[in-house]
């Protein structure tokens, strides 16, 4: 029996059908706390609040919705001070205009400068110039460079770039393989991969991939719960996913698979759209420390058309067990990675690919998201902001 659904903070998580976990404002600023980046303080007046009208209205229901927000405020003042802690807001969305389509992962190069990788049989390396305004983050201009075919490729799917050596890493689903590139697209380096990893349900393998700031640490993990660990997601039970560390000693060193982690996805929370209903995880963000934001994916169908339902967790993985000598999860009697929820949307961008963006020039964080433009979706990019509420 597998161990999970506590908080991070060791009490019971609350839970609403097909939502995952339903973050409170205090579960929010407990959360991201974790992740100890720069941030800035919004403000935001009570005016902005109470202007709304319902709330201005007098009812006996308005009196009782204002008595309990009082009596919530006396309990927050009577808790202990803790660190400020920080929120996920969104910044804006552009759409990539003349996009083929199948971009796949992202990866942040430094400056207005990022690398995508595109998947299926056009797979490749493609360079995205991403301009944003260096007061808010707001994107005011995208472009997709020229496509660079890559040495073997046949499904790439997620893709990390290191600062410090320029190394490019990519995933390819298709044959379970995670290799770096040249410029060229040639492959220069191949890692070795755990034998279970070798066997997925079909195009549900290693569709993300990070590597930690430092460029000591590798982030992977199959999209779908692999065959040997129990069934498909479903409108019953969420993907039990297995995250995937490697470490190096120096960045010239080969990578060594050192850990894997229990991690379990959100239900599918529509019905089926063409034959077709997943919750799985898309894209990894590796911050160090043991956390890594995990981008879950839902496809599914909602009021007769296609659903793709996008949701950013922080899992942590401090207190789980590494089941990298367990055979099969199904069953299994461990602890899994805890998660919560930081941001999630819903519409018709599928988002694969996240990658911790650029700085503002008040100091705040960005992440930045990228939509595929198949089975329906738009190719889009999306930004959110890490900041702090006080």
């Amino acid at each position: 029996m597998r161990r999970q659904g506590h908080s991070l903070d060791g009490r019971a998580r609350k839970m609403v059908p097909g939502e995952g976990v339903e973050p409170s404002r205090h579960r929010w600023r407990q959360i991201l706390s974790l992740l100890r980046l720069p941030f800035r303080h919004p403000g935001k007046s009570d005016a902005t609040i109470l202007s709304n009208p319902f709330l201005r209205r007098k009812s006996p229901l308005r009196a009782a919705l204002l008595c309990a927000a009082g009596l919530a405020a006396t309990a927050a003042l009577a808790l202990p001070a803790a660190e400020p802690m920080p929120l996920v807001e969104k910044v804006g969305a552009f759409d990539l205009e003349g996009s083929p389509g199948g971009i796949s992962g992202i990866s942040y190069m430094g400056g207005s400068n990022y690398v995508t990788v595109v998947d299926g049989s056009r797979g490749g390396l493609q360079p995205l110039t991403l301009a944003l305004d260096p007061e808010t983050g707001e994107p005011l201009a995208a472009t997709l460079g020229a496509r660079i075919p890559c040495q073997d490729a046949k499904d790439l799917e997620g893709v990390a770039f290191v600062a410090a050596t320029g190394e490019t890493w990519a995933s390819d689903e298709w044959n379970q393989s995670i290799c770096s590139y040249s410029a060229t697209g040639a492959i220069i380096r191949a890692t070795a991969i755990p034998e279970r990893f070798a066997k997925t349900r079909y195009l549900m393998g290693f569709e993300a991939l990070s590597i930690e700031p430092n460029g000591r640490a590798m982030w992977t993990a199959n999209e779908d719960t692999l065959p040997c660990d129990g069934s498909f997601s479903s409108q019953t039970n969420g993907a039990t996913v297995r995250l995937l560390k490697f470490v190096r000693d120096d960045f010239g060193a080969e990578w060594r698979a050192v850990a894997e982690y229990a991690y379990s996805t959100d239900k599918v929370g529509g019905g089926n759209f063409l034959s077709v209903q997943r919750s799985g995880v898309s894209g990894l963000c590796a911050l160090g420390g043991g956390k890594v934001i995990v981008l879950e994916r839902e496809m599914s169908r909602g009021s007769g058309i296609p659903r793709f339902r996008t949701r950013l967790y922080l899992a942590e993985t401090g207190k789980a067990d590494d089941v990298s000598g367990i055979n099969s999860l199904a069953g299994a009697d461990v602890a899994f990675a805890e998660k919560r929820l930081l941001f999630q949307t819903k519409g018709l961008a599928m988002y694969e690919g996240i990658t911790l963006g650029p700085q503002l020039a008040d100091g705040t964080r960005l992440l930045v998201l990228i939509a595929d433009a198949g089975e329906g979706g738009f190719a889009r990019v999306l930004v959110l902001r890490l900041r702090r509420d006080d």
